[in-house]
């Protein structure tokens, strides 16, 4: 068998779980930019949750503000913040939290409306993204189309590193 083929094998849900399960190869791959992918699942830490319609811009910023995810079963799409993301691999979205602090979520939060939002022009956003994504690189956009959006790559900081904090003190 040549090495450069993998067979990719799809993790079944254990008897008795009525949600599917999130698929091994999803969890193994760890991308260092968060892709959102129009119409991609949506997990939360215990399983899938829904599907991912839109993805909610602020223009001038070139920043992500908020999903629009259509749970699983229903028609009704919310906006859910953009700070629930954990990570996303292979046009999957991971949240972090549970589903049923998402499906708490759900239920709290009003109904997408799609008259309330307007069509993003993409090079402005790609442009004013790269200023967004240095201060905050989990919201700032470097690439986007019509069925996707892209933040820069961020290199996690290792155990051992700290940020470095400025102390501003009194003189003597």
């Amino acid at each position: 068998m040549n090495d450069r083929f993998v067979r990719r094998r799809r993790v079944e849900p254990a008897p008795g779980d009525p949600t599917p399960g999130i698929p091994a190869e999803f969890l193994l791959r760890r991308d260092r930019t968060l892709r959102y992918r129009r119409r991609g699942r949506v997990y939360a830490t215990d399983g899938r949750v829904g599907v991912l319609e839109r993805v909610v811009v602020d223009e001038a910023a070139g920043a992500i503000v908020a999903l629009v995810i259509r749970p699983m079963g229903t028609r009704r799409a919310v906006v859910v913040p953009a700070d629930v993301v954990a990570m996303t691999a292979n046009g999957g979205v991971f949240l972090r939290e549970s589903r049923d602090r998402f499906a708490e979520r759900v239920a709290a939060s009003a109904a997408f409306d799609k008259r309330r939002y307007a069509a993003a022009n993409l090079r402005t956003l790609v442009t004013n993204g790269g200023r967004t994504g240095q201060t905050d690189p989990r919201r700032g956009v470097v690439r986007a189309g019509r069925d996707f959006v892209e933040t820069p790559r961020v290199v996690p900081r290792g155990p051992g590193e700290r940020r470095s904090i400025a102390v501003l003190e009194p003189a003597d």
